[in-house]
């Protein structure tokens, strides 16, 4: 299928006012930047990609495991494979597990330069319920895997200072995700802003279409039938087989005026018809 350039479109070309304009390309290979991002981080409604952010999840918990474990072998220490591979991991997806809740609080109350002195407080408490909510998460979890899968115990030590020790990591843990989700945020509505401009751009460019139309047609009819009326008094014949022309081109135009897209053949089907006309008119001095 093709783009319907109706065939005012080709007396504006054959002119040299051509007044379609298209997308530049910076325009378009932004959106494709930013549509790839976008795609990576969230889905198709906007919604997160949890596949993508359980797999980053899962390589913090490997890194972290892999960072403590071999750091005890380096100290000449004989660490537990499973208690420290059963720590990290289940601290990592404990973190994943809340994601939903302060993607909802982020969204709920956002921090903004209008209101950051009365939200900022509202954050920070929000840093400190989830540095509980993570750490309740982390014990649970493991005293059921330590349970489940080791047949042992498993021992936090005393738990109000073990809520001290985390909140240091969670502190920055919470300002990290919402300086993600801030940015994120930044890029879907930098994204959006473009797709409007484009879409503004495509109206416009529409619009001045349809004033040309508006105002080469009755221009083009004038000339058409006066060459009509004063062929009539030469060639009858000639004549009538331009008016027929000119309505077989007509009816096909208000059958595709509507249309953003017809096939080809129709397309040389109507150029075929004006350039009919346009022989007539111009006889010897138009050349195809």
């Amino acid at each position: 299928m093709q783009k319907s350039p109706q065939w005012v479109c080709r007396i504006l070309d054959r002119k040299g006012a051509r007044h379609e304009e298209p997308l530049s390309k910076m325009n378009r290979d932004n959106g494709k930047i930013l549509r790839l991002i976008s795609a990576r981080l969230t889905g198709k409604s906007g919604a997160p990609n949890w596949l993508v952010i359980f797999l980053f999840f899962t390589f913090i918990g490997v890194m972290n495991f892999n960072r403590f474990y071999t750091n005890e072998l380096a100290e000449g220490d004989d660490p537990n494979f499973y208690h420290y591979f059963i720590n990290e991991m289940t601290g990592a997806y404990a973190v994943m597990a809340l994601l939903p809740l302060l993607f909802y609080f982020f969204k709920k109350l956002p921090l903004q330069r209008d209101n950051w002195r009365t939200r900022l407080p509202l954050y920070l408490l929000a840093s400190v319920a989830f540095g509980v909510c993570h750490t309740m998460l982390m014990f649970l979890s493991r005293k059921v895997i330590y349970a489940l899968a080791l047949q042992t115990d498993y021992d936090y030590g005393r738990i109000g200072l073990r809520f001290l020790m985390e909140y240091n990591h969670q502190f920055f843990t919470f300002w990290i995700i919402y300086g993600i989700v801030f940015l994120v945020g930044m890029m879907r509505e930098h994204q959006r802003q473009k797709l409007k401009a484009v879409e503004l751009e495509q109206q416009l460019t529409k619009a001045r279409l349809q004033t040309l139309q508006m105002q080469l047609n009755p221009h083009f009819l004038f000339n058409t039938l006066n060459l009509i009326s004063s062929t009539m008094y030469d060639d009858v014949a000639a004549a009538d087989k331009m008016l027929a022309n000119l309505s077989d081109m007509l009816r096909m135009t208000l059958k595709l005026e509507n249309r953003d897209e017809h096939s080809l053949a129709k397309e040389l089907e109507l150029l075929h018809g004006y350039l009919d006309i346009m022989s007539a008119r111009f006889a010897d001095q138009l050349r195809i």
